[in-house]
C-alpha cells in the first residue's frame, strides 16, 4: 500500500514539473533567435536572429499543458514542428 502511495507521489511529482517547465510562446521565440544566431555566427547571425524572433509570431502554439507543439500553418499541414518540454525545444521535422 505505501509503495502505491510513493508511486502516485512520484508522479504528481513529475506532472508538476512538466507543468511549470512547459515553455511559453517567449520563449520559443528566444529559442528560435539563440538557435539561427548560432548556426549562421557573426554580424550576420545577430541579423538573422532577429529576423527569426520576427518569424517566431508566425507560428502558432498548441499548449497541452505539460508540453507545447510550435508550427506554421501552411495549407492544410503543419510546417516547422518544434515540441517544447521541461523548457526545451526538440524539432521533429527535417
Amino acid at each position: 500500500m505505501k509503495s502505491k502511495a510513493f508511486s502516485i507521489a512520484i508522479l504528481l511529482v513529475i506532472l508538476a514539473a512538466l507543468y511549470a517547465t512547459n515553455p511559453s510562446q517567449d520563449d520559443f521565440s528566444k529559442y528560435l533567435k539563440q538557435s539561427t544566431e548560432k548556426s549562421t555566427g557573426g554580424a550576420i547571425g545577430k541579423l538573422a536572429g532577429g529576423v527569426a524572433s520576427l518569424a517566431a509570431s508566425a507560428y502558432h502554439r498548441d499548449n497541452y499543458y505539460l508540453f507545447s507543439l510550435y508550427y506554421i500553418k501552411a495549407s492544410d499541414k503543419k510546417a516547422g514542428l518544434h515540441l517544447g518540454v521541461l523548457k526545451s525545444f526538440v524539432k521533429l521535422d527535417k
